[in-house]
């Protein structure tokens, strides 16, 4: 692809493939040869049927079937990475021949019976709407798998052709533990063949962003650049070792009418209350990841908007509590 997609983004095998001859390597009738074979006449019913195969498993347990993105994002989810393969050595993540790796079904197909015994902490099919973010905080307690979340989305049709921009809503998502933020993967436009790295992806409507097996607490936050063309569906994929949700936390504007801008930030944060009542906003809390208070700022009667520097603090994740006349609001912040 032109603008650094995963192109593929999966692959299934397709060469040296045990079939069934009619005639033999002479061309004589052979009711009993046997052969080999290569080509996507193989492996592209592989994945058709078994993608198949997978939302029948997955309607069985939820008595409905998964979004297209969702079936996307699992599968790419799950992929087994192809590392070593017609000229690429020790290549770690997606490539540009065989994307986010090989269909592992028996791993997609037990992650959906895992998810539907765990009330689908594992598989999320969401909404995210202008000016909300979406937060999850899941504690790993083993070391055993690492920790992965994938988001995965439908994007609307594109309508300027004339744009060098093929997203039309970009979501991101980014993962903190204990002041780090872990990115995406993605690929770079010209140079095709080097191998993927880590950050800001604007090309993909699939984000996998791969942490560790460290054991501890992970946060996920899932935003959006710009303006969306409408509500978006979003489908967010989790996987690690013995994990557990432990905070589950939508931000909706309909709930929450305060406007958190730019998302993420670099220096300056501005803080806007949208709602029709007349409420203002008077105290703003900034709190780290750990819960440690880092910030207070009292903000003078009567206005709506506040102006918050982080310019002193660190990259990553932060709890802004923000308080009004009569309500409390929290929203996660991100610095970059």
């Amino acid at each position: 692809s032109d603008d650094g997609r995963v192109k593929p983004e999966i692959v299934a095998r397709g060469e040296k493939i045990p079939v069934a001859r009619a005639f033999d390597q002479n061309g004589n009738q052979e009711v009993t040869s046997r052969g080999q074979a290569n080509g996507t006449s193989f492996s592209s019913p592989i994945v058709t049927g078994g993608m198949v195969l997978l939302q029948e498993l997955y309607k069985i347990h939820n008595k409905k079937f998964m979004f297209a993105a969702t079936l996307k994002g699992l599968a790419c989810h799950t992929a087994d990475d192809v590392s070593s393969w017609n000229g690429f050595e020790d290549i770690v993540g997606p490539d540009s021949k065989t994307g986010y790796g090989l269909l592992n079904l028996e791993k997609a197909a037990s992650l959906i019976i895992s998810d539907a015994a765990n009330n689908n902490q594992n598989i999320k099919e969401l909404e995210i709407k202008n000016n909300e973010q979406l937060s999850f905080t899941y504690s790993q307690t083993d070391n055993t798998k690492p920790f992965i979340a994938s988001i995965s989305w439908t994007d609307p049709a594109k309508e300027d052709l004339s744009s060098t921009i093929d997203l039309v809503n970009d979501l991101d998502i980014r993962v903190f533990k204990n002041g780090i933020t872990y990115y995406p993967w993605k690929l770079n436009a010209i140079k095709k063949n080097e191998p993927a790295t880590k950050g800001d992806n604007i090309a993909d409507n699939l984000e996998k962003v791969e942490v560790g097996t460290e054991i501890g607490t992970y946060t996920i936050n899932i935003s959006h650049k710009g303006t969306l063309n409408s509500t978006q569906k979003v489908s967010l994929i989790v996987t690690g070792g013995g994990l557990t949700l432990s905070k589950p936390n939508s931000m909706d504007y309909n709930d929450n009418p305060i406007h958190i801008y730019p998302t993420p930030a670099k220096e300056l944060i501005f803080i806007e209350f949208l709602g029709e009542s007349i409420d203002s906003i008077r105290e703003v809390l900034l709190y780290d990841l750990s819960g440690k208070l880092i910030l207070t700022k009292k903000i003078e009667k009567g206005l709506k908007s506040a102006i918050i520097s982080l310019s002193d603090y660190t990259n990553g994740a932060y709890v802004a509590v923000i308080k009004t006349d009569n309500l409390i609001y929290t929203k996660i912040i991100i610095k970059e």
